[in-house]
């Protein structure tokens, strides 16, 4: 989990919560939400979204909180994973940090991001 998050750290600033989830989103164009739980039943979820200036934010998401709640997003997606899978995602190894598990998101979300992550880290 450290791993993931110290690659998520030098792409992009970790995004504050304040506002967020109490049916105020923060205005975002993409937004992926990352669930480690493959291989541990407690890991974190990940929220990821693209920033105006082309970088990304990334935080995670409080236990009992839907992630897509934190956002007003028109392009997002989600999914349970297995951090090995996100770290291949981030390390331009693998087109999709879902792998293993399952999950989803609509066209351009997860390459995009990607693509912002690898421009940056």
């Amino acid at each position: 989990m450290a791993a993931v998050e110290r690659i998520l750290a030098s792409a992009g600033s970790a995004g504050a919560l304040d506002g967020a989830g109490r049916g105020v989103g923060i205005p975002v164009d993409r937004a992926l939400w990352i669930c480690a739980c493959i291989s541990d039943a407690y890991g974190p979820v990940w929220l990821v979204t693209d920033t105006r200036d082309r970088g990304i934010e990334w935080r995670r998401v409080p236990d009992r909180v839907d992630p897509l709640d934190l956002v007003d997003t028109r392009l997002c997606g989600g999914g349970h994973t297995d951090p090995v899978d996100v770290l291949r995602w981030l390390g331009g190894d693998a087109a999709s940090p879902f792998r293993d598990g399952d999950g989803s998101a609509d066209a351009g979300v997860i390459g995009e991001l990607r693509t912002r992550i690898l421009r940056t880290a």
